[in-house]
């Protein structure tokens, strides 16, 4: 219904996929970890950041990381330098009209897309995260 992402829709599905990426062009694309972990890293930097900015509650970021875990899914990464991500965030696909598009939850189930991201946010989501 919304291949071009034109209408909202499908951006829902690009939740936790602008810092995956990140993670995965600053791991230089490695088989030390795959797509669905990397998004898995960055759906909860996206909750660490809807936290810090008092769009979601610490409750629904801790029971999401809790059932990643429960996957026994990564809830971080160690071995990639935290700066190629942020950098490699710049340059996202999802920047439109020059403006980088954040899927962010305000809880489970439930997002919204912002353009207004602080970058001080950004970087203490992804530090949180990414360890060198």
């Amino acid at each position: 219904a919304d291949e071009h992402e034109k209408l909202g829709y499908r951006s829902i599905l690009n939740f936790g996929h602008t810092i995956g990426h990140a993670i995965e062009v600053a791991a230089s694309y490695k088989k030390s970890i795959s797509h669905g972990e990397a998004v898995c890293v960055g759906m909860l930097c996206a909750f660490d950041i809807a936290v810090s900015t008092g769009m979601a509650k610490e409750k629904s970021a801790a029971r999401i990381e809790a059932l990643i875990k429960r996957a026994k899914l990564p809830v971080s990464v160690r071995g990639i330098d935290p700066r190629k991500v942020l950098k490699a965030a710049l340059y996202d696909k999802k920047i439109v009209m020059g403006k980088r598009r954040w899927v962010l939850p305000c809880d489970i189930g439930h997002v919204v897309v912002c353009t207004h991201v602080p970058g001080d946010i950004i970087k203490q989501a992804v530090l949180k995260r990414v360890r060198p």
